[in-house]
């Protein structure tokens, strides 16, 4: 079973991107009177997957697909109902085109949104104290306790070993 934190942090990862995909996608459909160039759309594309990767890491790649998703998707419901749209001409091969190209972009944004993470976390960044590894590496023995029964913590027969608890 998944920790409820996990999935609050999940479901966090999927509202981000599926708000940051809406809103490139609204923004591509107000460029049909040509107000907003295409290199617009890619550079929000880029920066918002990048955003969804610095701070999660391989986490945000999901935000990062959820945002990159709504792009396209957008596109094939104005073919389907037949809206007018900023695709010329409006094909599915066009949108499978547009598809193709968003994701490379989304991945390089990814990719730049965890290269960022990677500095961030690093161990001479500027990150208070309390968020840094220890620099000392901690004794075998300094796993936490295991007592035998009817023991209590101050018996010098206690038990110590190290436990892999995740």
């Amino acid at each position: 079973m998944t920790h409820p934190d996990n999935r609050r942090a999940l479901r966090a990862r999927i509202a981000a991107g599926l708000a940051a995909g809406i809103a490139v996608a609204a923004v591509d459909d107000l460029s049909i009177g040509g107000e907003v160039g295409p290199i617009v759309i890619v550079g929000m594309l880029l920066a918002a997957s990048a955003a969804a990767g610095a701070p999660w890491g391989h986490r945000g790649a999901m935000a990062a697909a959820i945002l990159w998703a709504c792009l396209p998707l957008s596109h094939v419901g104005k073919h389907v109902l037949n809206m007018p749209d900023t695709l010329h001409p409006n094909t599915f091969a066009s949108i499978l085109n547009l598809a193709a190209f968003s994701l490379v972009v989304a991945a390089i944004g990814t990719g730049i949104g965890l290269l960022l993470h990677s500095f961030r976390c690093t161990e001479g960044s500027k990150m208070p104290k309390h968020r840094q590894r220890s620099r000392r590496s901690l004794p075998p023995w300094s796993g936490p306790a295991v007592y035998r029964a009817g023991q209590s913590r101050g018996s010098p027969a206690r038990v110590r070993t190290r436990l892999n608890v995740r």
